[in-house]
């Protein structure tokens, strides 16, 4: 019988190597498609989008731009604060 020339060791390595192959391929191909491997596309560590502003940012940026005069602007500031 032919042998690999180290006996049963030579048989485990073989079977190891092609393990550790298609392991290395599954793995490549899950991070290749993110989707089909049931993951997330966005990643836990990307940065998230940022809150809407509020109503007082609001205001105050209306008031910046010259939307709203002074008046308006202390008005609807104590509307908003009750």
């Amino acid at each position: 019988m032919m042998g690999f020339g180290f006996g049963g060791i030579g048989m485990v390595l073989v079977i190891l190597f092609w393990v550790m192959l298609i392991a290395a391929a599954i793995w490549f191909v899950a991070r290749l498609f993110p989707q089909i491997a049931g993951q997330s596309s966005q990643r836990s560590d990307a940065p998230k989008e940022p809150a809407p502003p509020s109503p007082d940012d609001i205001l105050k940026a209306r008031y910046a731009r010259g939307e709203i005069t002074r008046e308006q602007f202390e008005e609807m500031r104590r509307t908003l604060a009750s």
